[in-house]
């Protein structure tokens, strides 16, 4: 059977397994990357493809290309033809998370400019700690009744709380304005946004508000959320719980100290 054909085969099956579609995309992506260059695949020409990867894209991506073709090729029956993922050195340090004054300011900001709709965007990110492509779901009629269920990363479902004190103020929104409905996360036009949509409208307000934009992404929120929530509660396994992981390990990130946070107290520690 024809590599075309066979790759074919394998998006269906996992589009049939329900799979996300940000993870078919990759992983088409991927295995239509070594079908132009290749034939079929061979020990020679899966070496060949794995140092093209390793000296062309970053350690991440690598690996996930690499458990992309694994994937495929255990699929098509050839589980003895395998690509070994590299090893990533994990580092001791958070890079370019935005810090809860940053997000404060922002929030302050916002709302200083009567610009509402974008104000609550950020405080419900900031307040859940949701992935974008969670938070882009969430309806303003969801909040207002305190929490959200979805389908989420992995094909799993979980719930989505909103604290009450966000609860309050939306619904006090919701009272003045009449077009307070339906999705939160719209753009100009009225149709929900798009994850890149939304990105790129937060580092125009970074530069707008003299924020550093390196820091301003949706991600990032993630992560301050986390760290947020880990200063005034030391229960990384609710945390966990919080932020839809299935292992403690990937939660683990957040304990890790920012640059500048290291700096501060390597000052504040080391006298001698």
């Amino acid at each position: 059977m024809k590599m075309e054909n066979q790759t074919q085969m394998f998006i269906d099956h996992l589009l049939n397994h329900g799979h996300a579609l940000n993870t078919v995309r990759a992983y088409t992506q991927a295995i239509t990357q070594f079908t132009r260059h290749f034939a079929e695949p061979s020990p020679r020409n899966l070496a060949i493809h794995h140092e093209y990867l390793i000296k062309h894209y970053k350690p991440q991506t690598v690996n996930l290309r690499i458990l992309a073709l694994n994937k495929f090729l255990t699929f098509t029956g050839r589980s003895q033809l395998r690509l070994n993922l590299i090893r990533i050195q994990q580092k001791s340090f958070a890079e370019n998370v935005i810090s809860f004054s940053d997000y404060l300011k922002l929030k302050s900001r916002l709302l200083d400019s009567g610009n509402l709709r974008w104000y609550f965007m950020i405080w419900t990110l900031g307040a859940t700690g949701a992935r974008i492509s969670e938070i882009l779901q969430v309806r303003i009629e969801d909040i207002l009744n305190t929490y959200i269920d979805l389908m989420t990363k992995g094909n799993k479902a979980r719930r989505i709380h909103f604290p009450e004190h966000l609860v309050a103020e939306v619904r006090q929104w919701c009272a003045r304005d009449p077009h307070a409905t339906g999705y939160l996360y719209i753009n100009k036009q009225g149709q929900r946004i798009s994850a890149r949509g939304f990105a790129l409208h937060l580092k125009s307000f970074a530069r707008q508000f003299g924020i550093n934009p390196s820091v301003i992404y949706p991600h990032s929120f993630r992560h301050m959320y986390a760290k947020t929530f880990l200063s005034h509660h030391a229960d990384i396994a609710t945390l966990a719980d919080f932020l839809g992981h299935a292992n403690l390990s990937t939660t683990q990130i957040y304990l890790r100290r920012t640059l500048s946070e290291q700096q501060k107290l390597i000052n504040e520690v080391v006298d001698w």
